[in-house]
Formats: structure tokens, C-alpha cells, sequence
């Protein structure tokens, strides 16, 4: 049995935002999401923030924290 190590992570109540493709919603004044594209039960989104800022897929998070490599952002 593979056992993933605990990280203690703070839980915040989940908002709901219903969007169309091509609509964003925005994360502060940095982070801006956009809907790209909408296919049966897949969304496609584009993410746009600052380079500074760590965006990995939420199935990539325990290796991010793990220290494995992961490539994701592009230029």
C-alpha cells in the first residue's frame, strides 16, 4: 500500500462561479482564469499570473511537495 505523506493544508469554503467559454474570473489583481473550451465533462482552462507564482494540476500537488520534477508553466 502507497501511503502519501500528511501536509497540513488550511480548508476554505468552496465558491461557485458558473462561466462560458471565454469568460474569466480573476484572483486578486494578478490572476486571471479563462475558460477556454468545453467538451462533454472536460474543461480546458487558461491560466494567466505571474511567473513567480507556483500552478500545478491538483494530481501533480504530491510530487510538487515531494520535490519531484514537474514541468507545467511555459514562457
Amino acid at each position: 500500500m502507497h501511503r502519501h505523506r500528511s501536509v497540513n493544508r488550511r480548508e476554505y469554503p468552496l465558491l461557485v462561479l458558473t462561466r462560458t467559454p471565454n469568460e474569466h474570473l480573476c484572483i486578486g489583481e494578478e490572476i486571471k482564469i479563462k475558460v477556454i473550451k468545453v467538451e462533454g465533462s472536460t474543461v480546458s482552462l487558461g491560466v494567466m499570473a505571474p511567473k513567480e507564482i507556483f500552478i500545478v494540476r491538483s494530481e501533480q500537488d504530491e510530487r510538487a511537495l515531494n520535490n519531484t520534477s514537474i514541468t507545467f508553466r511555459t514562457p
